[in-house]
């Protein structure tokens, strides 16, 4: 007598969590929400006058020099040691 041979077929299975699992890694951390007009037009250009945030160009020379957690507590000291580094030079940034 013959044994009975039983054979699983394992490949649409397989084939599906390799298709899931390359589909969850192809997400990106990055999201955008969409705003109206005036909204937009007011983050790109709010400033220290206009709102209660720093403008963009503000935090990016903060986080160049490793000054933003420092601000909140110290921000006399912050802007003295901005101050002090600052060397003239053509660079309009």
């Amino acid at each position: 007598m013959k044994p009975q041979q039983t054979s699983f077929t394992f490949t649409p299975i397989i084939l599906t969590a390799s298709i899931a699992l390359l589909l969850s890694g192809c997400t990106t951390p990055v999201s955008v929400n969409h705003v109206d007009i005036q909204t937009a037009y007011g983050i790109q250009t709010a400033s220290a006058i206009s709102s209660d945030r720093l403008s963009n160009a503000s935090s990016i020379v903060l986080k160049q020099h490793g000054l933003q957690d420092k601000l909140k507590a110290e921000p006399v000291a912050v802007l003295a040691e901005l101050h002090k580094g600052l060397q003239p030079v053509d660079n309009d940034d």
